[in-house]
């Protein structure tokens, strides 16, 4: 950045700059798991297949161990409630870090038009 732009003009820039990383990542984290989400939707819609006394296993670490399916139903609706919420607050958190960039850009438009 240039020596001669005024301190506040830097100052906005680099926390425009830090905006933007991390919209970045949490846009990253939303899609890891919206993928995650579907993933689960697409395993609960296997076990409703399943008739009542087929074998059902889950991963655990690099394991699969024979579950009970109603329970594995309750553990993957479960995360998937937890999921859910969790890209609702990642929406908040990308509204508000849009806000803030938004209102960066108009304050730097507005001292370029008042300096040039």
């Amino acid at each position: 950045m240039s020596e001669s732009m005024p301190p506040n003009v830097r100052q906005q820039l680099l926390d425009y700059q830090n905006l933007q990383q991390n919209m970045l990542i949490l846009q990253e984290n939303k899609t890891r798991a919206q993928i995650e989400l579907e993933q689960i939707k697409q395993a609960l819609n296997e076990l409703e297949k399943l008739k009542e006394n087929e074998l059902v296993f889950k991963r655990v670490g690099v394991l699969l161990v024979q579950s009970d399916k109603e329970k594995l139903k309750e553990e993957l609706s479960e995360r998937m409630k937890i999921l859910e919420q969790y890209v609702t607050r990642i929406d908040v958190q990308l509204k508000n870090i849009e806000k803030k960039m938004k209102k960066i850009e108009e304050e730097l438009k507005a001292t370029q038009a008042t300096a040039g």
